[in-house]
């Protein structure tokens, strides 16, 4: 699957000028990563460091893999707040993905 070319339509609302990791990269790991059972953004950046060199084969990754706090931020930023803008019924990947448990 090209994760860039089918995720490249949804708008980025971070600030360019801060960006270190592309928008799409961050949303195929996420969807891999629920895909493959990952229940929270801390599952996510660990299941994408084990698989890193495979993922390479879909996403560019061009600075790694992005860190925990990094992905949740920009999954809230670009994919949460346009679902509440908007009243959106349907954000399957973002209500998949919970926060990290303080309990680990």
């Amino acid at each position: 699957m090209d994760f860039v070319k089918h995720f490249s339509g949804i708008t980025d609302y971070r600030d360019q000028s801060k960006i270190s990791h592309l928008l799409t990269d961050i949303v195929g790991l996420c969807l891999l990563g629920t895909i493959a059972d990952c229940d929270s953004y801390q599952d996510i950046e660990d299941f994408g460091k084990h698989n890193e060199l495979w993922l390479r084969n879909y996403l560019q990754l061009p600075n790694g893999i992005p860190s925990h706090d990094t992905m949740e931020i920009c999954i809230k930023a670009n994919i949460h707040k346009p679902c509440r803008d908007y009243q959106s019924t349907f954000c399957p990947l973002s209500q998949k993905i919970k926060k990290p448990s303080l309990n680990r």
